[in-house]
């Protein structure tokens, strides 16, 4: 479905839109388009674009409804817009393969930050 820009732009404004098996849409120029699904739980924000004869769907990050946006997991409008908009939109590059060596090694990674003891990692 789509909506006005307005409709998106602040965690009050979507609060009034529905819950619905798909995104709300926004157009950002042609075959471009930022959208919105509201879960029954949380929003998310996605990315519309046509290539090749076909519209290609990429999930984008979590909206800032009731977080406040990091513009890295947690995103606002603006920055759904820019990195719907940037040349590395995920409509354009293509996911790498995220393996379960690369899972193990981002966890340890941020458990160390943390300061918690990565003993349990076998070396």
């Amino acid at each position: 479905m789509n909506v006005s820009p307005r409709a998106l732009q602040t965690p009050n404004a979507r609060r009034k839109l529905r819950p619905a098996k798909e995104p709300y849409w926004a157009d950002l120029r042609r075959g471009l388009a930022v959208g919105y699904y509201r879960g029954p739980d949380a929003g998310t924000w996605w990315l519309r674009e046509y290539r090749n004869g076909k519209y290609v769907k990429r999930r984008l990050g979590a909206a800032d409804d009731d977080v406040k946006a990091d513009g890295a997991d947690v995103l606002s409008w603006d920055d759904a817009k820019k990195l719907a908009g940037g040349e590395a939109r995920p409509t354009v590059t293509k996911p790498g393969r995220y393996t379960v060596d690369d899972a193990a090694d981002a966890y340890f990674e941020m458990r160390a930050k943390k300061g918690d003891v990565t003993r349990d990692r076998a070396t």
